[in-house]
C-alpha cells in the first residue's frame, strides 16, 4: 500500500514541524553567539525536511513506489502484531525475528530475512509509534535525525577548515543527489546521518582531545548503526578515518 497524503498526516506535520523549529531557532539562538557557522543551521535543516518531504512524495504520486513503502508498510504491519495486552508479541521485536514463527503479514516475510532489511523495519517500527502511524511524519523525523549527523560533520570540517564552510554547507547540504538520498524513510538516510555522528566523534576523540565519553559514546552507536545497515561501510570508514586522524595530528 502507498500512503496518501490526508488532513491527518498534514496537520500532524505542522504539529512535528513546530516542534522542531521551535527548539531550532532557540538552539542557534544560543549557539550562534559562541559560533558564527550556527547561522546555517536553520538552512540546513530546511533543505534536508524539504528534501526529505519531496523525496515522498515524488514516490507517492509519480513513481508509486519503493523501497521506502516496502520499509513502511513491513513496519505498520509488525506494529500492529505487537500488543501490550499479550507481552510475548514483543518476542517478534527484540528477538531475531523468524517470521515463520508468528503470525504476521507474508507479505513483507521474505525481505525480513536481510538483517539489515530486518533493522531498518524494526527501527521504522518505533518511529510508528512516535509519529502516529503517518508516513510523512516518519519521514520527517528521518531527516531530521540525519541532518543532525551531517550537521555535526558540518561543524567538524568548519573548525579544522574556517575558510571552506560556506563550500562545506554547500557540499554537504546543497547537492540535489546528497540532499534526497539522505532524507526520507531509506537506510541510506539513516547511515549518512551515522557516518556524520561518526566523524564528528572520531574527531573529537582524536583531533580535538575533548569530549572523550560523549565522543566514544557517539562512535560506538553509529558504528552500531552503520554495521547494522550497510557493515562494509565499516571496513572502508575506519581506515579512512585514522589516516585523516594522522594527517590532521602531523599538521
Amino acid at each position: 500500500m502507498i500512503p496518501q497524503l490526508e488532513l491527518y498526516d498534514g496537520c500532524l506535520m505542522i504539529i512535528f514541524l513546530f516542534i522542531i523549529y521551535f527548539f531550532g531557532i532557540l538552539y542557534v539562538q544560543k549557539k550562534k553567539k559562541q559560533e558564527p557557522i550556527y547561522r546555517y543551521f536553520l538552512s540546513g535543516l530546511t533543505i534536508k525536511i524539504v528534501g526529505g518531504i519531496v523525496y515522498a512524495l515524488y514516490h507517492a504520486y509519480v513513481y508509486k513506489g519503493g523501497d521506502t513503502f516496502v520499509f513502511y508498510n513491513a513496519a505498520q504491519d509488525l506494529a500492529n502484531y505487537l500488543s501490550f495486552s499479550d507481552p510475548s508479541t514483543f518476542g517478534a521485536y527484540f528477538s531475531g525475528f523468524n517470521p515463520s514463527e508468528y503470525d504476521f503479514s507474508p507479505d513483507y516475510s521474505y525481505i525480513l530475512k536481510g538483517t539489515d532489511v530486518l533493522f531498518i523495519v524494526k527501527l521504522t517500527c518505533l518511529f510508528y509509534f512516535i509519529a502516529g502511524g503517518s508516513y510523512f511524519v516518519i519521514t520527517i523525523l528521518f531527516s531530521f535525525l540525519s541532518f543532525l549527523g551531517l550537521w555535526y560533520a558540518f561543524i567538524t570540517f568548519s573548525r579544522l577548515y574556517e575558510s571552506l564552510s560556506y563550500s562545506f554547507f554547500i557540499v554537504i547540504f546543497c547537492v540535489p543527489t546528497m540532499t534526497l538520498w539522505s532524507s526520507g524513510l531509506l537506510k541510506d538516510t539513516v547511515t549518512i546521518g551515522a557516518i556524520g555522528w561518526l566523524i564528528y566523534g572520531f574527531s573529537n576523540l582524536f583531533i580535538f582531545n575533548q569530549k572523550f565519553f560523549k565522543s566514544f559514546f557517539h562512535i560506538l552507536f553509529s558504528s552500531f548503526l552503520i554495521f547494522m545497515l550497510k557493515s562494509y561501510l565499516i571496513y572502508l570508514l575506519y581506515p579512512a578515518f585514522f589516516i585523516w586522524v594522522q594527517s590532521n595530528i602531523k599538521s
